[in-house]
């Protein structure tokens, strides 16, 4: 899968999808649900000048947003394009507890049960939340289709890329990476080694075979 390039324009998106069209749509909703937030924030903020002048770290989603943040986004993108809830509680056995999921979607008639982690800016301090995120929905795998979303901020999207890849690859249970949309970001990192990006990234288990 190639990587996103946004060298020439605001946004851009890859995938492994073309037999998922409809996982794919959802997918891009969320991307662009998210440039959205990204672009209302940074416009907000800088409305006052005094108040963007002290804000090092961002001006947009790079700001200290919130992980329950950018669910709520793509969650009321979602509600207007296909079946979806927000914090779904499943027990995954007769014997295991409940377990409580971000996001349910409901594609072709079956039901996919969506993790996502804000993942900063891809370093390895939240690699651990990211892998036990990849454990709750293997745990759910019998019964439901799994899509993991992860969110970050960088400059290099092809490094960060393969770093995650091989990070979230040594973990044991195989999941590949679906999709990939970025699109221009203001962070204080970026400003001092160039244009900078924030990602929207889903993964799924290799032979999972998602409907839609």
């Amino acid at each position: 899968m190639n990587v996103p390039d946004i060298s020439s324009k605001h946004f851009d998106d890859t995938h492994d999808l073309e037999d998922r069209p409809e996982l794919l749509r959802v997918l891009r909703v969320a991307a662009r649900a998210l440039q959205s937030e990204d672009q209302s924030l940074r416009s907000a903020l800088e409305a006052q000048e005094d108040i963007a002048r002290k804000i090092s770290n961002g001006h947009g989603l790079t700001y200290w947003v919130y992980e329950t943040t950018l669910v709520y986004t793509i969650w009321k993108a979602w509600l207007r394009e296909t079946k979806v809830s927000w914090e779904v509680a499943k027990r995954t056995g007769d014997k295991d507890p409940i377990k409580w999921f971000d996001l349910r979607l409901e594609i072709g008639g079956q039901e996919i049960l969506v993790e996502a982690k804000w993942w900063n800016s891809a370093a390895n301090k939240a690699l651990s939340q990211v892998l036990s995120d990849i454990d709750k929905l293997e745990g759910a795998r019998e019964t439901n289709a799994a899509l993991l979303l992860t969110f970050w901020w960088g400059v290099e999207l092809g490094q960060d890329l393969e770093k995650a890849t091989r990070a979230i690859g040594a973990h044991g249970p195989k999941w590949s990476l679906k999709y990939c949309a970025a699109f221009r970001a203001d962070s204080e990192f970026a400003r001092k080694r160039g244009p900078g990006y924030f990602a929207v990234v889903a993964w799924m288990p290799d032979e999972a075979r998602a409907p839609g």
